[in-house]
């Protein structure tokens, strides 16, 4: 090959490594979004303000991205409940807070074990995974860190740490975001979501926080396989 023709591979080259991280960066963003969607309406009180900035007009382009069609009608659930603001957080502090135990219990300790009690072995397996890297939610340690918000919250910030990875070209970095949310979603939150989504189903069918929860189980099998190496 001539001079002239290295340089035409060479800037080749280049423009297919640009294009490889322009599509990486626009991936996990999608991925950061879907978490952190899921970790802001099941993790907190769904006030007006906390449902306008969900930005659910971003959910169709999101779940294109990732490969998923349909969004298990989670949008139309959101304008609902912002119609109906205070029914809707009376549902939320049925589901979430009590005073009644949940029969859909939000932590994923309680389907691992006949036991309901929390803080048990399987909540310091998750926070071990959090503090490996260097993640510890800001309620710790006074709050059950296998909370399926606080998990959610986990691989967004993950996401995250791939989408700065990604525009820095740092490939190792990379890597490692990818690879710990992958042991993650296969150890964890695969492991109990879609018990957690048939439960919360049964106590509050097609509610926003159902069919959530719904569409994360979907989400959550397709990243394990965007993830897989």
């Amino acid at each position: 090959m001539d001079a002239a023709g290295e340089r035409l591979a060479d800037t080749a080259d280049a423009a297919g490594t640009v294009q490889r991280r322009e599509q990486a960066v626009e991936l996990n963003a999608a991925r950061r979004y879907l978490y952190a969607l899921g970790q802001s309406l099941l993790g907190n009180e769904p006030t007006a303000q906390r449902l306008s900035d969900a930005s659910v007009a971003l959910l169709p382009e999101a779940l294109s991205i990732v490969g998923l069609e349909g969004d298990e009608g989670v949008a139309d659930a959101v304008l609902c409940a912002q119609a109906d603001v205070d029914g809707a957080c009376a549902l939320y502090t049925r589901l979430f807070i009590g005073p009644a135990t949940p029969k859909a219990t939000p932590w994923e300790s309680t389907y691992r074990s006949r036991s309901k009690a929390l803080f048990r072995q399987e909540t310091l397996a998750v926070r071990n995974a959090y503090r490996a890297e260097g993640l510890l939610t800001e309620a710790y340690p006074k709050v059950a860190d296998d909370h399926i918000a606080i998990e959610l919250g986990f691989l967004a910030a993950l996401a995250g740490r791939m989408v700065d990875a990604a525009e820095a070209g740092d490939q190792a970095a990379y890597d490692r975001s990818a690879a710990a949310s992958a042991a993650f979603l296969q150890h964890h939150l695969l492991v109990w979501i879609g018990d957690y989504a048939a439960d919360l189903e049964a106590e509050a069918p097609g509610s926003l926080h159902a069919r959530l929860v719904r569409l994360l189980v979907a989400f959550v099998r397709r990243d394990a396989e965007l993830l897989a190496p």
